[in-house]
């Protein structure tokens, strides 16, 4: 099978939380559009940090309540498409499929 056409999908090493960070896989396009697979993140993501930044009940109390280090958003950000990669082999809906993965990717994350 050729692999001209491959495509990178950025996916969580973690399957279900992001904050463990991106890895990337690829695949062909033309089997990704096929097997109808989403593309779930493209660029830098940004998630909303959902701690209050200031809680103050007395206008005097208000100094202890702000955080220095606030961050009103959390970035993750895809990573380097370069180094070592695995192959995967994948039997999908009654075709194989030929995949490369980061090599430090788990078999949870690329399922």
């Amino acid at each position: 099978m050729p692999t001209q056409n491959l495509t990178v999908y950025f996916i969580e090493k973690v399957p279900e939380d992001i904050f463990q960070g991106l890895g990337w896989v690829k695949i062909d396009y033309n089997i990704a559009q096929r097997l109808q697979i989403p593309i779930k993140y493209t660029e830098i993501i940004a998630i909303p940090n959902l701690e209050p930044y200031c809680c103050p009940i007395q206008p005097e109390d208000k100094l202890p309540w702000f955080k220095p280090t606030y961050q009103s958003h959390y970035y993750i950000y895809p990573p380097v498409i370069k180094g070592k990669s695995k192959k995967f082999i994948l039997h999908i809906k009654g075709e194989n499929v030929v995949l490369y993965a980061q090599y430090s990717l788990t078999i949870d994350a690329i399922l």
